[in-house]
Order: C-alpha cells, then sequence, then structure tokens
C-alpha cells in the first residue's frame, strides 16, 4: 500500500492557501492508497456537536471525495486538532488520538503528531495537555458560543506558534522517546522541520515549502515538496 504523509498544514480562517491545498488533495493525494495525516491539519479544530467552521467545509468535502474513491485517510490528533468528533468520522476517517501503528514489507511504523514525544521533559505541556482533553474542556466548548472559542483559539495559537518555535535539540528528544525500541520506524510532525535520525523522521510543514513524505510498497521514506 503507498502511503502519503502530511503534517502540520495549520490551515485557517480565510486562509490564502486553501485553493493549494485543494489542489493538493485532488492532484497528489488521489494517486496513494493511504493518506497519513500527522495532526494540526487545521489551525483550530474542536469536536462542536454542532458546529463546523464554514471555512473549512471545502477542505472536508475533498476528504469526502478521497475516501469514497477508496482512499484510506488515517487522521492523528495533534495539538491544534483534537477531540475532532463525528464529523470527521462521518467522512470515513479513522481518528487516532496518539499514535497510529502499520506494517509495510515487514517493517514496523509508527506514525505520531509529535507533542507527545518529548512530554515526559515538559510538564507544563502534559497538564495543559491533560486539561484541554478533559470533560470540563469538552463542557465548555459546546457551551459557550462558538465566535467567543474562535477568538479564544485566535490568541491562544499565536501564544503556541511561539512556545512551538523556541530551540529544541531534536536529536536529544529522539533518543529519549523510548517507544522508538518498540518499532523499526517512527514518523512525526510537530516541529515545523525536515529531520531524519536514527530511523526517526519529522516532517516539515506547509508554511513555505509545502512538504510531505511518501512511502513506498518497500516500507522506503522520500522527503518531497508540493510544486504549484
Amino acid at each position: 500500500m503507498n502511503t502519503l504523509v502530511i503534517a502540520d498544514l495549520h490551515l485557517r480562517r480565510n486562509d490564502s492557501r486553501k485553493d493549494i491545498i485543494i489542489d493538493f488533495l485532488r492532484n497528489i493525494a488521489t494517486k496513494f492508497d493511504r493518506m497519513i495525516i500527522l495532526g494540526d491539519f487545521f489551525e483550530f479544530w474542536y469536536g462542536f456537536d454542532n458546529f463546523i467552521i464554514p471555512d473549512y467545509k471545502p477542505i472536508l468535502s475533498e476528504f469526502a471525495k478521497l475516501t469514497e474513491d477508496n482512499t484510506e485517510i488515517i487522521y492523528i490528533e495533534g495539538n491544534h486538532d483534537f477531540c475532532l468528533g463525528n464529523h470527521i468520522k462521518q467522512l470515513g476517517i479513522i481518528v487516532k488520538e496518539e499514535k497510529y501503528e502499520f506494517m509495510i514489507n515487514n517493517k514496523k511504523f509508527i506514525a505520531v503528531h509529535g507533542d507527545t514525544v518529548n512530554i515526559k521533559n515538559d510538564k507544563f505541556y502534559k497538564i495543559l495537555r491533560k486539561f484541554l482533553r478533559s470533560r470540563f474542556t469538552k463542557f465548555l466548548m459546546n457551551t459557550v458560543p462558538p465566535n467567543i472559542i474562535l477568538k479564544i483559539a485566535d490568541k491562544s495559537s499565536q501564544t503556541s506558534r511561539k512556545y512551538l518555535f523556541k530551540e529544541h535539540n531534536l536529536k536529544q528528544i529522539i533518543d529519549s522517546f523510548k517507544e522508538k525500541k518498540n518499532y523499526d520506524l517512527v514518523i512525526s510532525g510537530h516541529f515545523h522541520c525536515n529531520f531524519s535520525y536514527n530511523d526517526f523522521y519529522i516532517l516539515g510543514d506547509w508554511s513555505k515549502d509545502y512538504n510531505y513524505l511518501t512511502i513506498d510498497n518497500n516500507g522506503d521514506i522520500k522527503y518531497n515538496k508540493f510544486t504549484l
């Protein structure tokens, strides 16, 4: 099964890249049997019970077309898009909260968003992540009017980006990821750069270079850039 992997598109409301993303889904994703989304496809997505951000609907329509054409879509929740809810699942998308494990040519893969790779050494984020996924937060999200939630999300996204782009020793982070020993290869997003080390592949974002990974039927990984 040939596989496409994308991560960290951070699609926003009124995003000028929306047509480019649709073009990518129509002309690249359709060539693959499986597409793995490593989270943060959307700048903000929370699984509201009765609300979908209007600007996202054209993308969701493209997802539906892909699954209807038998492209398997695996969506691993990120730190900007989680508690995805039934709106995503109803499109035929398989949602994973933490990780996705799969085999290709006797190679055991694990795909993660990446925000939990260093979580043992980041106590603040560990507490924040647990709170954001709590029942209390879910209750608030479906009680407070969506327009207020979106204003809060816009401000928190700016803070998140500053927190993300601090200096990281990626080799040290990878070496400390104990779960790596259970797999032949690890694929991650979140750190917004292309970086490979010790059978651990980090995929860059879509901010500038439109990065994506491909995995062929032999289990070989290749970095790619979508050209317009």
